[in-house]
């Protein structure tokens, strides 16, 4: 090596040393210098009149949480990663009418066949990005006095955890762990917007109007369980990738406006999709019916007593009685409750609860809610499915490693990444990801509209801005 060269290198090397002693000091400066972390012991870090909800004297250690977990349809999705930006798919829509008249014979001029016709779509990531609060170092560790015992939360983790958020923000461990608490909030919150997006989410929705940290959402199944399908290209409507909408809009326990009740909607619309599964060659795909668990139970109890006489008709004779069998009925409600199924032409169709899923007040103790049917799978090949862009990629690794910085990582094989800012030393930390739910197959799909139930059990929902069944009370923090 050249003198000249030596010396320009050894001035790289000296400008990156000087570069991260300066990242550690002045970089990454937070939004704010006030100090807003909670605590759960000790003094709360931006006012030492008020101390963590974990730290009155006296209390035993040992706490039970009313805190629930959504239920999701993320629990039935796979997920994998992508560097596309967009996702770019084709559906093969069609044929073209034949053309052309029959020749007269051999050496006559035969007719031509239609040309084929395809439909675009694209699918777009939708953007999550949240942080902890801003948490003095100096003061973590702390307990208040002598009194306040490291706690424990009985019932901390369920067993309905979302796949798709890291273990890390399910933790929980005793003792004064600030980052336990800070990763333990931010996937609580976490639960309810991804669930939420799962459902109504919007890709052109403003960042003023999208659920909790998503600066930008991804279309959820609201948006691509519809009608009107067009190319993504030539706007060309495209009325064979429609999926099967129906406007019931009427009691679950009633008729539509065509006089035909719960049963005979669903029926015929699931049978009319696993038909389309057969003519479109791919018999033995798998649908399940997705709903809210409220929903749910308030539709077995009248599918339990219209199954067996919902086809059946009394013209002949109209002093005709049917006959129910009070048992056997009985039998099917809490068989279907037991099983999370509904029965439909003897096959027993497997039901996905969603919180996710809009419920609308429409009087005491009375509600409206849509009813979804989603393909999930054919032959080991996910139908409807997750997406995320890798941050672990080679690209950004590269780029976030020139100066051997620490200040960048990865959780859940690259779904989220975690970085940090930090002003002296307080610091807070920033965790974003990228992702989007892809309906690959939207003609094998359905929605039942408008469906009106009465449900009056005391069940808890996770959503703090449900009016209906969500609870909660208490004080964040202690004097």
């Amino acid at each position: 090596m050249a003198d000249e060269d030596k010396e320009i290198r050894l001035t790289v090397d000296q400008i990156a040393q000087v570069a991260k002693a300066l990242g550690l000091t002045q970089k990454n400066d937070p939004a704010s210098t006030t100090l807003t972390a909670p605590t759960l012991h000790g003094p709360f870090h931006g006012n030492e009149a008020q101390f963590g909800i974990f730290s009155f004297p006296g209390v035993r250690p040992q706490r039970w949480s009313t805190v629930p977990t959504p239920q999701s349809m993320a629990s039935v999705l796979g997920i994998s990663p992508s560097q596309y930006w967009q996702e770019i798919l084709e559906v093969m829509t069609g044929i073209t009418k034949d053309s052309g008249t029959n020749a007269t014979g051999w050496c006559g001029n035969p007719p031509t066949v239609g040309q084929g016709k395809v439909c675009q779509q694209v699918y777009k990531y939708g953007k999550y990005y949240v942080k902890t609060d801003l948490a003095a170092i100096p003061e973590l560790g702390q307990f208040k006095d002598r009194a306040d015992l490291p706690a424990e939360i009985l019932n901390a983790v369920g067993d309905q955890r979302n796949p798709f958020i890291p273990d890390l923000f399910y933790r929980w461990s005793g003792g004064p762990s600030s980052l336990r608490y800070a990763l333990w909030r931010i996937g609580k919150s976490l639960e309810k917007s991804l669930e939420n997006v799962l459902i109504s989410g919007d890709l052109t929705q403003a960042y003023t109007a999208t659920e909790h940290g998503w600066i930008a959402e991804f279309n959820g199944l609201d948006s691509q369980i519809k009608t009107g399908y067009t190319d993504a290209v030539t706007s060309i409507a495209c009325p064979a990738m429609d999926s099967v909408v129906v406007s019931f809009n009427a009691e679950i326990g009633g008729n539509d406006a065509n006089g035909e009740n719960i049963v005979e909607v669903l029926t015929d619309t699931y049978w009319g999709l696993v038909d389309r599964c057969v003519e479109f060659g791919m018999p033995g795909a798998n649908l399940g019916l997705l709903m809210r668990k409220e929903q749910f139970r308030a539709l077995t109890e009248v599918w339990a007593c219209q199954y067996n006489t919902y086809r059946c008709t009394s013209t002949i004779n109209a002093t005709a009685a049917f006959n129910e069998d009070v048992v056997n009925t009985n039998n099917l409600r809490r068989e279907m409750q037991r099983g999370q199924y509904i029965l439909i032409d003897g096959i027993p169709v497997p039901v996905i609860f969603s919180e996710g899923i809009t419920r609308d007040g429409v009087g005491a103790n009375h509600f409206r809610s849509d009813m979804y049917i989603v393909p999930i799978s054919w032959e080991g090949m996910p139908l409807t499915r997750m997406e995320y862009f890798p941050m672990d990629n080679a690209d950004a690794t590269e780029f976030a490693n020139f100066l051997g910085s620490d200040d960048i990582t990865t959780l859940n094989n690259g779904l989220f990444i975690a970085g940090y800012r930090h002003t002296g030393l307080c610091k807070e930390y920033l965790f974003a990801a990228k992702m989007r739910l892809i309906l690959e197959t939207p003609f094998l799909a359905g929605r039942l509209d408008d469906i009106r139930y009465t449900f009056r059990t005391p069940i808890r929902n996770a959503d703090p801005n449900d009016t209906y069944f969500y609870a909660d009370g208490g004080t964040t923090h202690r004097l």
